[in-house]
């Protein structure tokens, strides 16, 4: 009956300084009366509180109270406040000697009058004061004093760990769990390290659901990964594949391999990372940003690159621009490869034919949707659009690289083929754009038409085809020209080889006669060089109709020619 009249003292104290001496001599006549009495001491602790005393009286009561109050389920909760009171006033090693001291006396059965699994729950408070320290403000306290502490608290537990209750084990470790993330995201690996392990401990190995404990082996290795420990994040994730082969624990080796500089190894672990259960297409995207962290080998992120670029062709959910973004890192990390001795060119330079294939499907399928509405659609288009040049641009240089370097028509043509594509998205067209596609066009022409030894029907036909594409765009550059004269049209110095090509083509395919139709084209330019004339006369052609065609339109050349 008295504690609520100190109560009602204690709360009047602003009113009336008197009433915290009135308090405090009620809690003094019932300690003396009780000792035992937790609710005594809870509240000569909120009187020190008022009266602003010395932390020493704080931990004279707190002491007092953990060696003499009588425990019981109704006391219990008067207990716990008495710590968690103290735990805010004063230090954490004040606050865990006050518990020891309580946990003592209950193991000697001493003034102990509650069933052992409420009391259980003063371990749960330990653990729980312990995982929630702010070294920041945990004063005298640093880091190896509290890996001391968890250690020495831990020993204890495990001690009884026979006789405690099951779910009082359970709620201690996810304590350790929850902690060892906090310390994790804060970069305090090895507290971090600390309590998962305390948390493996605590783990009913029979009944225990095995994919939780892959996933507290796997949190030890990384934790291993940043404290240079491999061999040890190695047994750790070794463990995890044991309990649980889904593809998070080959991510973490994928990790661990990186860190060791063992590129083949990584390569290996990110396979077997994309065929395992659980894998989702944002785990390739965390591995290139570990790459980039950890400066890995290009080789490796290349690797991680293509297969993102995989899962995208494969039908995955990855945005556009992202893929894109994705393209371009290939290619230029395919261009460095291609610098290495130990790297095949023929290889990268097909990769990068591939890659550049792929970015004309994700344009096409970008530039082929409505023209858009809002303004952040609009920019999107402008962005796409730079980056349309950009790999136009590139697959260009390639073109030319691999006529000029390599020496590969096949390659020119691939490259110059996909030039054309990609320019040929850009609406409206341009002079210049149509420019830059005549030229994939002729180089490509020509190319077939001078490296083709065996006048193979299908690359004569192709021939023909980008004639046809040729003439389209000199009509529209017409079009699009303010001042067009004849004289302006046949100044290209291509227009001749391409007339040449067109018979010559013609003359293989026996359609004599497109090739006499050509004749008569060629006839109406004025500026056309008698060369082209006289290439077209020595072609090996068949058939005494051509010849008889072909000697009657001769004729009609002017004389001079």
């Amino acid at each position: 009956m008295l504690i609520p009249v100190a109560a009602a003292h204690l709360s009047a104290v602003k009113q009336d300084v008197s009433n915290l001496q009135a308090a405090e001599t009620i809690a003094n006549m019932l300690i003396d009366e009780c000792p035992a009495s937790a609710a005594a001491y809870l509240l000569k602790l909120k009187i020190w509180n008022s009266n602003n005393e010395d932390i020493k009286m704080l931990q004279y009561i707190y002491h007092q109270a953990m060696r003499c109050c009588e425990l019981t389920g109704e006391t219990l909760t008067n207990a716990l406040d008495i710590i968690h009171f103290v735990k805010e006033h004063a230090s954490l090693r004040t606050t865990l000697a006050g518990i020891d001291v309580l946990i003592k006396r209950h193991h000697s059965q001493a003034s102990i009058k509650i069933d052992y699994v409420d009391f259980e729950r003063i371990y749960v408070v330990k653990f729980h004061i312990l995982a929630t320290v702010d070294l920041g403000d945990s004063g005298d306290e640093n880091e190896e004093s509290l890996m001391q502490l968890i250690h020495s608290s831990f020993a204890d537990i495990l001690h009884h760990r026979d006789t405690l209750n099951k779910n009082t084990l359970a709620a201690c470790q996810l304590i350790f769990w929850r902690a060892g993330d906090g310390q994790y995201h804060q970069r305090k690996y090895a507290l971090a390290l600390r309590w998962y392990l305390c948390a493996e401990q605590l783990c009913p190995t029979k009944s225990a659901d095995k994919s939780n404990l892959a996933v507290l082996q796997r949190k030890i290795a990384l934790c291993h990964v940043e404290l240079g420990e491999y061999a040890k994040a190695k047994e750790a994730i070794e463990n995890a594949r044991s309990l649980d082969d889904n593809a998070v624990t080959f991510f973490v080796a994928f990790h661990i391999s990186l860190c060791e500089f063992k590129d083949d190894e990584g390569i290996v672990n990110l396979g077997r990372m994309c065929d395992a259960a659980g894998f989702t297409i944002e785990m390739l995207s965390a591995a290139a940003n570990l790459c980039h962290q950890v400066r890995a080998n290009k080789k490796v992120l290349v690797e991680v690159l293509r297969l993102l670029m995989n899962e995208y062709t494969g039908g995955r959910y990855v945005q556009d621009v992202e893929i894109l973004v994705i393209l371009r890192v290939l290619i230029r990390l395919s261009e460095d490869l291609s610098k290495d001795c130990n790297t095949s060119t023929s290889q990268v330079v097909e990769s990068v034919c591939g890659y550049l294939e792929t970015a004309y499907h994700v344009l096409h399928n970008l530039w082929s949707q409505p023209e858009p509405s809002s303004l952040a659609l609009s920019t999107g288009r402008t962005a796409s659009l730079k980056e349309l040049e950009w790999f136009a641009q590139t697959a260009w240089n390639f073109g030319l690289q691999s006529c000029e370097v390599w020496k590969d028509d096949t390659l020119t043509n691939r490259f110059l083929g996909i030039a054309f594509k990609l320019l040929d998205l850009i609406m409206p067209e341009t002079m210049d754009t149509i420019h830059r596609k005549k030229l994939c066009l002729f180089i490509s022409i020509a190319s077939r038409m001078l490296e083709n030894c065996d006048r193979d029907p299908k690359i004569i036909h192709i021939v023909l085809e980008d004639i046809k594409k040729l003439k389209r765009l000199k009509s529209v550059a017409t079009s699009l020209s303010v001042s067009v004269t004849t004289d302006s049209i046949v100044s290209d110095p291509t227009d001749g080889l391409v007339l040449l090509f067109e018979f010559e083509a013609n003359v293989r395919l026996k359609q004599y006669e497109n090739a006499v139709q050509t004749i008569q084209v060629a006839d109406s330019f004025k500026q056309l060089s008698l060369h082209i004339f006289e290439r077209m006369a020595a072609l090996p052609h068949n058939g005494m109709f051509f010849a008889h065609r072909y000697s009657v339109e001769r004729a009609r050349l002017p004389k001079h020619r």
